[in-house]
């Protein structure tokens, strides 16, 4: 933001995703700021009609040297009429000095179990009264990624959310990685699911395979993420875990590889050299670990799990009615979508 002086005060607006439900109830919110500014921000609701649904005043500590962090919290006294409401900051115009920059801009409503960096209250209980037992994550295209480099990388996803790079999304927006390891795993905690961990296994969305003699380092990517979900906390990963406030190691029993890779060219690779990569790895150092293959590969070795995975109409499938009455009770299976 660049004021060149004046009286008054300036400042910007976020409509929030399709508006912002303000109830009377503690929000919680930060932002980043650099630049030469002593007076006050003010963070505001304001309504569609420009009625201040509530404030708070947020002394800056902002340098011209640096970011810094601003924490608020900020409690409206009246609830708004409809979503049609904004989050504004503002400032004096007369009190900047130059340029004001600002990033990483949050809000948080209460969230479930009061997590920071939490759930919406109403997602989680609405999906807590379904009872759910498992949950599969990172889910499918985003864990792919539609094209090199792009795929889930979990150490990217956790520690401090200014630490979180994001990268390139699949559906045409940036993706941010707030949602990171850490908080499907609070996720599991709090719903009491079972965590199943999918890896990116060198399929892209847009049809990109990673070639065999370049695809152990994703293998090597899973392992520490595994490592930093159950290692001790003398381990490398364990320890990362541990200085992020996790000593405790979490369970992990079942694990997918990739994402519906019989699509996209994707089955050849996987057959050949991409399933049984994973696999052999993750036996080796898990042995008890459920290994699943992402759609009913043939051929698969050991006691993997396959998934079954089909996008069919109604009468499409009719043809499955007894499929698995005659099922080979090797290799377990695990009804991902249909």
């Amino acid at each position: 933001m660049t004021v060149t002086g004046g009286s008054g005060t300036v400042g910007f607006s976020n409509p929030g995703w399709w508006g912002i439900d303000v109830k009377v109830q503690p929000y919680t919110g930060s932002f980043y700021v650099k630049g030469d500014y002593s007076g006050n921000f003010t963070g505001s609701f304001l309504s569609s009609s420009r009625e201040v649904l509530g404030s708070t005043d947020i002394k800056s500590i902002s340098t011209a040297t640096g970011w810094t962090q601003h924490n608020f919290t900020l409690t409206p006294t009246k609830a708004a009429a409809n979503s049609n409401n904004t989050f504004t900051v503002t400032w004096a115009a007369s009190g900047a000095k130059g340029d004001l920059s600002f990033n990483l801009i949050s809000l948080f409503p209460p969230t479930y179990k009061d997590r920071k960096n939490g759930m919406r209250k109403d997602l989680m209980e609405a999906l807590a009264e379904l009872k759910p037992s498992l949950l599969r994550f990172p889910g499918g295209n985003n864990m792919m990624g539609q094209a090199p480099p792009n795929h889930w990388k979990w150490q990217n996803s956790i520690g401090p959310l200014k630490d979180r790079a994001g990268r390139v999304g699949t559906w045409d927006y940036h993706n941010t990685d707030g949602l990171g390891l850490v908080e499907y795993m609070h996720w599991c905690e709090d719903l009491n699911m079972e965590p199943l961990l999918a890896a990116p296994a060198g399929l892209y969305l847009g049809g990109s395979v990673v070639a065999q003699n370049a695809l152990q380092p994703l293998v090597d990517d899973f392992l520490n993420e595994l490592e930093f979900l159950m290692g001790a906390e003398t381990t490398k990963y364990g320890a990362l875990r541990a200085s992020l406030g996790y000593p405790q190691p979490w369970k992990v029993n079942m694990v997918e590889i990739g994402n519906e890779d019989n699509l996209n060219g994707g089955t050849a690779s996987y057959n050949s050299y991409r399933f049984s990569m994973f696999y052999n790895q993750i036996k080796a150092k898990y042995p008890n670990m459920t290994v699943i293959a992402s759609f009913e590969a043939p051929n698969l070795p050991g006691d993997a799990a396959k998934d079954y995975h089909t996008y069919n109409k109604p009468n499409a499938m009719i043809s499955d009615f007894t499929k698995f009455d005659k099922a080979d009770r090797k290799h377990k299976v695990i009804i991902g979508t249909f």
